[in-house]
């Protein structure tokens, strides 16, 4: 929602994810390891009206190791498809995700 199909990643604002409100929220910052992604997240200092955000609301605001499944070319993208697959749709896709790939944050 707040990408560019082909463009590199960018910097986005908290206004910027109020305006498209996403039903699910994936942490996946480039180079980053799942822990190194959950401890950003806690201490990241988050405007007031986050927890009127819907993923927020529903539960919905995942980490996931961005560096092992979706930085870098190679076969384990794959793997990160498969993550994002059961979390968007575990019934679909139970037990899919490998294992300590991603976890859900508040």
């Amino acid at each position: 929602l707040l990408g560019s199909d082909g463009a590199k990643a960018q910097q986005t604002t908290w206004d910027a994810l109020a305006e498209v409100d996403p039903e699910m929220l994936f942490l996946m910052p480039c180079g980053y390891h799942l822990a190194d992604t959950v401890r950003e997240w806690a201490r990241t200092p988050k405007p007031d009206w986050l927890d009127e955000l819907s993923a927020v609301r529903r539960g919905a605001v995942f980490a996931v190791d961005g560096s092992a499944y979706f930085s870098r070319p190679g076969p384990r993208v794959i793997d990160g498809i498969e993550l994002l697959a059961e979390i968007m749709d575990p019934d679909a896709f139970f037990d899919l995700a490998p294992a300590g790939g991603w976890t859900p944050v508040d």
